[in-house]
């Protein structure tokens, strides 16, 4: 791309002002999208040119991104205050941080080379949405070495966290606010056109803020359902835990998927422990794959009946027979009233018996 760009003699402050809209408006797909974009990345951090954001802190203070021009949303690294690290992953870390005088949580790139298209998508994915159960993008900066993306600081952090590490008792009900809140979202994902697939739907990639409201995050493995990520070779290693049975046989990548990974954070809410934790990954999709396995059910006949019927229901073998988040939705909200489930403390698994 960039061998064109120089023969064809574009002129490179417009095509540095190029965004992903503007490629889909060309019939681009997903995949030649990102490499273009990374390509333009590569050509400004060659030849030095920058780009300043006209955008103003009275769009990030409404917790919404409202920006009347898609470019605004690359900033200069100048702009962005890093105070403190949050976390620290295989591909980056997260810094708590302050852009425009707010608090901010920054995704920060620390290996690049093997990260910066999966950075790119999550950039491409993020900037088009916007609901309240979906964490909040704001800006992104795309000078090396300083690659990040700004994004809305939620301040009790990952449902894992809150799940392992109470500091206050969860109650029955705020348990399945943050369910209803995590289909809200993800009912959303999925109504885009195309849907979007999350793909790596755990504890881990859901925020919890002061009100108890939850939050989907962490879109760097999602990809738009299409001909390209229907089926295939996976391309991007991802959590085989979470995985249900015909993503690892193979790769069928759909709203069913999403499905399976969220009965296991609804196993997790009543347990207060990740499915399958300290277990082998190998062995746990070996099992799943050929045994069908799921997670223990041993304590629950002090469940809720209704609760478990669409547990179940969600991680079912037969993908085709598990229900939409809009089902979903509407069976957590009919819960709602239900009497507390005692917390089953288990990290086991039982073969299948369906």
């Amino acid at each position: 791309y960039i061998e064109t760009f120089i023969e064809e003699e574009w002129d490179w402050e417009a095509l540095l002002e190029i965004t992903s809209a503007d490629l889909m408006g060309l019939g681009l797909k997903s995949g030649s999208r990102r490499k273009v974009i990374a390509a333009i990345a590569r050509v400004r951090e060659e030849s030095g040119l920058q780009i300043h954001s006209h955008s103003t802190p009275a769009f990030a203070k409404e917790n919404t991104l409202l920006l009347g021009k898609e470019e605004n949303y690359i900033v200069d690294y100048s702009e962005i205050t890093m105070r403190r690290m949050l976390g620290r992953g295989f591909y980056g870390e997260v810094y708590l941080g302050s852009w425009h005088g707010i608090d901010v949580a920054v995704k920060k790139v620390t290996r690049p080379m093997e990260s910066l298209q999966k950075w790119l998508l999550e950039i491409e994915l993020l900037h088009q949405l916007r609901h309240p159960n979906i964490v909040a993008f704001y800006c992104a900066c795309v000078q090396a070495p300083n690659y990040c993306i700004v994004l809305e600081y939620v301040a009790r952090g990952s449902l894992e966290k809150v799940l392992t590490e109470p500091i206050e008792p969860i109650t029955h009900a705020q348990r399945l606010k943050i369910l209803c809140d995590i289909a809200r979202g993800m009912k959303y994902l999925h109504s885009q056109k195309p849907p979007i697939i999350h793909r790596d739907l755990k504890s881990d990639n859901v925020l919890i803020d002061e009100q108890w409201s939850a939050k989907v995050s962490d879109f760097g493995l999602s990809r738009y359902k299409d001909e390209t990520y229907s089926y295939g070779k996976a391309s991007t290693p991802f959590d085989v835990t979470i995985a249900a049975w015909e993503v690892l046989e193979k790769n069928h990548i759909s709203e069913k998927a999403d499905i399976y990974s969220f009965s296991l954070i609804m196993w997790e809410m009543y347990t207060g422990v990740r499915p399958f934790k300290n277990m082998n990954p190998r062995w746990v999709a070996e099992r799943v794959l050929k045994d069908k396995v799921r997670p223990s059910l041993d304590d629950a006949d002090s469940w809720d009946p209704e609760y478990v019927t669409l547990m179940k229901e969600c991680w079912n073998q037969d993908y085709t027979t598990r229900p939409s988040f809009d089902i979903i939705l509407q069976r957590l909200e009919a819960m709602s009233k239900t009497e507390t489930m005692p917390i089953m403390n288990s990290c086991g698994y039982i073969e299948p018996d369906f």
